[in-house]
């Protein structure tokens, strides 16, 4: 199978360095590009390291992940996004969903297999959602 290629923006440094090694430990065939810490940094390293899908938290101290989304979505239509947040707020599904997102999941959700599952999805151009 085909890597994978993703991002992960999550404010949390911690939590995003254990989603890659996560990956790295039981998908070889996720590769993480790197990790942005807010929707700015996320934007600079999409252009830079050109992602497949971006795994992206909604919201962060300084920036707004969800027009991280439509910044991303409008200028690389090639990249798909998959938010990855704990908000369960039904407006933050359906903004995302609005701003070009093609998936939405939980942090709190109970598997890790189905965050893999949802970055192979999206990148083979299926959407993936289970708040």
């Amino acid at each position: 199978m085909a890597n994978v290629k993703v991002i992960i923006c999550d404010d949390h440094v911690s939590f995003a360095q254990g989603i890659a090694a996560l990956f790295q430990h039981l998908h070889s065939d996720i590769e993480v590009l790197g990790i942005a810490t807010d929707a700015n940094e996320a934007i600079n390293l999409v252009e830079s390291a050109r992602p497949e899908v971006v795994l992206m938290d909604i919201h962060f101290p300084r920036s707004n992940g969800l027009e991280a989304t439509q910044t991303i979505c409008h200028r690389w239509p090639e990249v798909k996004v998959v938010i990855f947040t704990g908000s369960e707020d039904d407006a933050d599904v359906r903004s995302a969903l609005s701003k070009g997102a093609n998936g939405f999941l939980l942090k709190s959700m109970n598997s890790y297999q189905n965050l893999a599952a949802s970055l192979r999805a999206v990148k083979a151009g299926r959407s993936w959602t289970l708040p």
